[in-house]
């Protein structure tokens, strides 16, 4: 999919295709910001098969509409600043035989385009809403992923963060009153993958008594952290009994070149 935002960011509303287009950049996809001038268009689209273009619209339409065309473009649709634009470039390239297999078209109405101001409220609202939607449809998307049972203090955590990177995903994991919870977005693949490790290579010391997961439209994480534990609900976390310390841990503490060298308080 490639995935072609257009406007200018220096007149308001009318930045809200660019603006999506760098924000799915950043999430992996293919997307690029373009003028939005119809010549400019063909030439961006050139050689792809599935394109999404998304631009700013006047319709008529409340501000921050999204409006989706699958097809042909019907009607008249005025852009803020391309007086030969997104449905003219569809209708020559149509003549010409330069359209994609397939071109979907993401117009977000817009209301205030003066030069030195910022998008509205509404349409940097239907951004997000935007670059969701694209973003599931290429492919990209969330997992939310819920362990419940002894899941805590059996270093848990930091296999997840491991499996993330490793596996090129961004999100969080926390300990909850409830169990462990993550959060990872990326490639559907790449999900795939992570949550069958999660069940294959989880630590020796974990039990898992039941799951839950569940996919979800893309956040825009820009990486994976572990973040501080939270009490959110009734508690529901298993504990285990004293475990033996950890190899790794027992190396630590009694190595006097390491920062744990006689360290007291290991858990683990």
């Amino acid at each position: 999919m490639r995935i072609i935002g257009c406007g200018n960011r220096d007149r308001g509303d009318d930045g809200a295709g660019v603006l999506v287009a760098e924000r799915l950049r950043g999430l992996g996809l293919e997307a690029e910001a373009r003028s939005g001038e119809a010549l400019d268009l063909i030439e961006a689209w050139s050689g792809a098969d599935d394109v999404v273009v998304v631009d700013a619209v006047v319709t008529g339409a409340p501000a921050g509409t999204v409006q989706v065309w699958d097809g042909p473009v019907r009607g008249s649709v005025s852009t803020s600043t391309h007086g030969f634009g997104v449905a003219e470039a569809v209708r020559l390239a149509g003549a010409l035989d330069r359209l994609p297999v397939r071109l979907r078209i993401y117009g977000i109405e817009g209301t205030q385009f003066n030069v030195g101001t910022e998008p509205s409220p509404e349409v940097n609202r239907a951004v997000e809403e935007v670059i969701g939607q694209i973003a599931v449809a290429a492919e990209h998307q969330r997992l939310r992923l819920i362990l419940y049972g002894a899941v805590q203090g059996v270093g848990f955590r930091p296999f997840v963060y491991r499996l993330a990177t490793e596996l090129g995903l961004c999100g969080w994991v926390l300990n909850s009153s409830a169990g462990l919870v993550v959060e990872v977005e990326g490639l559907r693949q790449c999900l795939g993958e992570f949550e069958a490790r999660v069940d294959r290579e989880q630590p020796p010391a974990a039990v898992v008594l039941s799951r839950e997961s569940e996919r979800l439209a893309p956040a825009g994480y820009a990486s994976f952290e572990i973040r501080s534990s939270r009490d959110e609900c009734e508690k529901a976390a298993a504990l285990l009994p004293d475990l033996a310390t950890w190899p790794v841990c027992r190396r630590e503490l009694l190595d006097p070149a390491n920062r744990r060298f006689g360290y007291r308080l290991r858990h683990r």
